[in-house]
């Protein structure tokens, strides 16, 4: 695509995602589909068409070049669904609330092919408990949704990554390249906690996706690689098919468009870039590593960037806080990288 192509599709991004929140805002009258929030504090209860809506949304400006994660859109359906059902059942509120935490899961499992993961994250991560009774109806919901996925989308796996044999050298890097890791996946939280925070609420503010997305526009044209949650970018450092210095680049460039991106407003994910930033990270800190001790490919130091930093932001440091208690529901729920 030419550079002017590029950076019309992103201020169309930016135009449709401003007029899309400011709609959804006016006539929603306050309602909020996020689902930890609605999970914690709505127990499971949202507005079906305003959460179908903003999944479609997201959905469609991930595509335009969005740098955020594709995953929000399926666990938004999920809850959506969900909580209609549970209204059709006139469920009770521990009932609606584990229901929507399944459909989220189910969701998440159906997009990336996982159903074990996807009920591991209705439970463990949603919920903050992996009890024996609420394990079979989660992986049930994550299985069906996974199969029926399978209608249309491919049953094989996310990422092709090739066959790394084990070097010495390579677990004396991970042992140091893991404390770095850490730190950086503070930093990624900690960014993504504080423009969450800032994000707009009402009046002028309520355009910032159209600068934010011209500006993502303008850094595509050198840098396409920054466009979509990043799927692409990490196969290829996977399969060692990226330069050093670009990788430094993407290293300091994705992280902080994805967080412009979400914090203008627009919705999105953020699994995805954060396994992009872990595979950049890893794949420039390993190339560096090779310098010193080689025989190592960078594509084998990108998977373990990949994993370092993806379990690092997908923790959850205040789930005790959160679920302590006898009205966990009262109690103050703090967001992580990936919202939750």
């Amino acid at each position: 695509m030419s550079a002017w192509h590029r950076l019309a599709v992103l201020i169309a991004a930016g135009l449709l995602a401003t007029f899309m929140v400011w709609l959804l805002r006016k006539l929603s009258h306050g309602a909020n589909s996020d689902i930890v929030h609605a999970i914690w504090f709505q127990s499971g209860r949202v507005n079906f068409w305003h959460t179908i809506v903003q999944a479609m949304l997201s959905m469609t400006i991930v595509g335009m070049g969005a740098s955020l994660g594709r995953e929000s859109a399926p666990k938004q359906v999920g809850l959506a669904i969900a909580s209609v059902l549970s209204r059709w059942g006139c469920l009770t509120s521990a009932e609606t609330r584990f229901l929507a935490a399944c459909g989220a899961g189910a969701g998440m499992g159906a997009i990336y092919n996982v159903p074990l993961g996807g009920a591991l994250f209705a439970l463990d991560v949603l919920l903050g408990t992996v009890a024996l009774p609420l394990i079979l109806p989660a992986m049930t919901a994550a299985l069906i949704a996974t199969a029926v996925s399978w209608i249309t989308l491919p049953n094989q796996p996310t990422y092709t990554i090739p066959v790394y044999s084990f070097h010495l050298g390579e677990l004396l890097w991970t042992l140091l390249f893991g404390p770095v890791a850490g730190v950086m996946a503070v930093l990624f939280v900690r960014l993504i906690i504080w423009v969450d925070a800032h994000k707009p609420q009402s009046g002028w503010p309520m355009w910032a996706p159209l600068p934010m997305f011209a500006l993502l526009g303008i850094l595509a044209i050198t840098y396409p690689q920054l466009l979509g949650n990043g799927l692409d970018i990490t196969e290829f450092a996977f399969s060692n098919q990226l330069p050093l210095l670009l990788m430094l680049i993407l290293f300091v460039l994705k992280p902080l468009v994805t967080a412009g991106c979400l914090g203008s407003g627009a919705p999105g994910g953020l699994f995805t870039p954060s396994i992009t930033y872990g595979a950049v990270f890893g794949g420039a800190m390993g190339d560096l590593w090779s310098f010193i001790w080689p025989g190592t490919p960078m594509g084998s130091y990108a998977v373990i960037g990949a994993g370092a930093v993806l379990a690092a932001t997908m923790q959850v440091p205040w789930r005790r806080q959160c679920c302590s208690g006898t009205h966990p529901q009262y109690t103050t729920v703090t967001v992580n990288s990936q919202g939750i």
